[in-house]
């Protein structure tokens, strides 16, 4: 069945010019000169992607989108834009509206080598096989509401201390967030939640928000106590591994609205950990006595998916920006020909690699030497910077 596409714009010369650059790809094409057109479009079609102007009468392209979002969540959602709304998009991709953004003019082969990309994800993510798993689980962690509160408060600029109070209306996520910022791993101490929110930045809040449901979900299945330990500090870990690697490598400090994807990049091993306990427990050991297998092929052989595909699946479902499927899908696999995240999926790779060897979890993982080249970095100085680190002796003093 052909992917399905709505286009939403006010200007038929826009919508005309849509036409023809995408006449020649495989999709169904829908057009709607309004937001009311467009929700009655929806209401009567099956579509897969919407992609609305942003500034159009009556009805606006964040409020279409909105409606989209909360009528039919598993409709993929893009923004059209001029320039000039450049940092509205960008909002709108942080804060969940939009999973990314077109402007105009747009490069035709672009526009198409961008559609093919998104539904080349989706595809990905959705095999015959890891749907019929996906479908056999009793549920799938929801978004949390708090997510969509503190985002909105994020994209209308509010106080940090706004914020901070919205937060410790759930006493829960307060002390996750203080758990985060007070680890072993941060060196700081906080008391203050607001303190603590000043330190993670504004765009890693809503990410840390979503980390903390994860193992909400897995503490609900009471079974793996130590496991949910040992991801708990792997992904908080490789998520400040990911940014040192990066400030190393590149010269700079990793950008704000990326700074939290070291936490989810392995999100796919809580599905694992809380459906399939045991398998994933024999997955895991047998990982750890194969130091050249990678972990996706041996959770492929035992259980018929894998967390990668099962992670990208669950990010997708909540409509993250693409980018954090990407980390899911292809952190093992940096370098695959459908991934347009190469240099940031590379870096999760290798801080992936080396939050495992701090963990002390029996072996290091094999950094690709693919992977190094592409960054053009050689292993040997990546392990002196890693021994450097203070968080190298701190971890191996717990484990002393």
């Amino acid at each position: 069945m052909k992917n399905s596409i709505l286009f939403v714009d006010d200007d038929p010369n826009i919508l005309s010019s849509l036409k023809r650059v995408l006449r020649s790809e495989d999709y169904q094409l829908f057009f709607a000169g309004s937001g009311r057109e467009g929700l009655e479009i929806l209401g009567r079609e099956k579509i897969d992607l919407v992609i609305s102007d942003y500034k159009m009468p009556e009805m606006n392209g964040s409020e279409l989108l909105k409606k989209v979002q909360a009528e039919y969540p598993d409709i993929m959602r893009i923004m059209l834009s001029g320039f000039v709304e450049h940092s509205d998009m960008l909002a709108a991709v942080q804060f969940g509206l939009a999973r990314n953004y077109i402007t105009k003019p747009w490069d035709s082969e672009q526009l198409k080598n961008r559609l093919r990309h998104l539904f080349d994800i989706r595809n990905s993510i959705m095999t015959s096989n890891n749907l019929k798993i996906i479908s056999s689980l009793k549920e799938l962690p929801a978004l949390p509401a708090l997510h969509s509160r503190i985002s909105g408060l994020i994209e209308q600029d509010r106080e940090i201390g706004e914020i901070a109070a919205e937060i410790e209306k759930e006493p829960s996520y307060v002390a996750k967030i203080l758990r985060i910022t007070n680890s072993a791993f941060t060196g700081v101490s906080f008391i203050s939640l607001k303190d603590a929110l000043v330190f993670l930045g504004r765009s890693a809040i809503k990410d840390i928000i979503i980390y903390s449901e994860l193992f909400d979900f897995l503490e609900t299945g009471r079974q793996g106590v130590n496991t949910l330990h040992i991801l708990w500090d792997h992904f908080h870990l490789c998520n400040i591994l990911t940014h040192d690697l990066y400030r190393l490598i590149f010269q700079k400090k990793l950008p704000d609205h990326l700074g939290s994807v070291g936490l989810l990049h392995d999100a796919g091993k809580i599905l694992l950990a809380k459906y399939f306990f045991r398998d994933f427990r024999q997955s895991h050991e047998k990982w750890r006595k194969s130091p050249d297998v990678c972990s996706c092929d041996l959770e492929q052989e035992i259980l018929g998916t894998n967390h990668a595909l099962l992670g990208g699946y669950l990010l997708d479902w909540w409509n993250l920006p693409e980018y954090y499927a990407e980390i899911c899908l292809y952190h093992h696999d940096p370098l695959a020909e459908k991934n347009r995240s190469r240099e940031l999926c590379s870096i999760v790779h290798l801080a992936d690699s080396y939050a495992w060897q701090h963990l002390g979890d029996g072996k290091e993982p094999a950094v690709r030497p693919e992977v190094c080249e592409f960054l053009n970095v050689e292993k040997k100085d990546l392990d002196a910077h890693i021994k450097k680190n203070p968080l190298h002796n701190k971890t191996k003093n717990q484990r002393a």
